[in-house]
């Protein structure tokens, strides 16, 4: 029987697909050193990408992705999409963007009231901001129903993933399975990378490892449903505030691992010199990205 379950979740919106192309090396050597521990692993991923040509771009991209996944994982599902195509009204121009009817009760307040009056000037920042959330959020539900419903298919052998590992498409971990293995029966901890990705007592949003058994997982992912509350309950509308204080309104409380290192895969001068984020370097595939795929 196999040790440990792992679900690999990834989502986010894809600005470059070189920057995707270039973080597949750390996932994969992750999800090859946990099928080599015997683990079980199944990845599931929610992408979306600007235009149409991005998006044929990154779903060769992702074919690849798919086929390498293949070779130590189970169940491989991902889903791309134009940029807000499942959140908002289509053939509307209207600002804000009407949401579809099925979200709508879940937000009675989008756009949400202006709370924060440092993010610049005008009405433009602030929906900027929100939109953004909303899309990152929405994604977050949806892998967690990919991961949720691939347990409830014909095989009666499946079962529920002991380790949900939350992840973007353009970074890479170093993801140490002994940390890993210890985070399983913690009924209330969940894993992030240790400093500089932590700040102000707030960690990242763009990685975690989640217990399955504890419900970590599902909270973790269920704070598009959440969100709402939480605005009203005065949690800054910030990406990581609200989902460190998701995580904290049901009991869970992260732990800031050193041996847990985020790598930014981006070209982009605004990313690649921030404080925050290791420069490029191992796990990224640098260099050739777009000759190998």
């Amino acid at each position: 029987m196999p040790l440990l379950s792992l679900a690999l979740e990834i989502t986010g919106h894809v600005h470059r697909v070189d920057d995707l192309i270039a973080a597949t090396r750390g996932k994969m050597d992750v999800v090859a050193a946990a099928a080599a521990a015997k683990w079980t692993v199944d990845v599931f991923c929610v992408l979306s990408a600007d235009s149409n040509a991005t998006l044929v771009r990154l779903r060769r991209a992702v074919d690849r992705f798919e086929g390498e996944l293949r070779r130590h994982a189970g169940v491989v599902n991902c889903t791309l999409d134009p940029f807000g195509e499942s959140i908002y009204e289509s053939g509307t121009t209207t600002s804000p963007r009407p949401l579809r009817p099925q979200h709508r009760g879940f937000h009675p307040a989008y756009p949400y009231l202006r709370r924060n009056d440092t993010l610049g000037p005008g009405r433009g920042g602030w929906l900027a901001r929100v939109q953004n959330s909303l899309s990152m959020f929405e994604k977050f539900w949806r892998v967690g129903e990919l991961r949720r419903s691939s347990l409830r298919g014909a095989n009666p052998t499946r079962r529920p993933h002991d380790i949900v590992w939350r992840s973007r498409p353009d970074a890479a971990a170093t993801l140490p399975l002994e940390a890993v293995r210890r985070l399983v029966d913690s009924p209330t901890g969940y894993l992030v990378p240790g400093a500089p990705m932590v700040a102000a007592g707030i960690p990242t949003d763009m990685e975690a490892i989640l217990p399955g058994a504890s419900g970590a997982a599902d909270r973790f992912d269920a704070i598009w449903r959440n969100l709402a509350q939480l605005e009203r309950s005065g949690v800054a509308f910030h990406p990581e505030s609200l989902v460190a204080g998701n995580m904290r309104a049901a009991g869970f409380a992260f732990q800031a691992s050193d041996e847990m290192v985020l790598h930014s895969c981006t070209h982009r001068p605004a990313v690649k010199n921030s404080p925050r984020l290791v420069r490029p370097e191992w796990p990224c595939l640098l260099g050739n990205s777009g000759k190998m795929w």
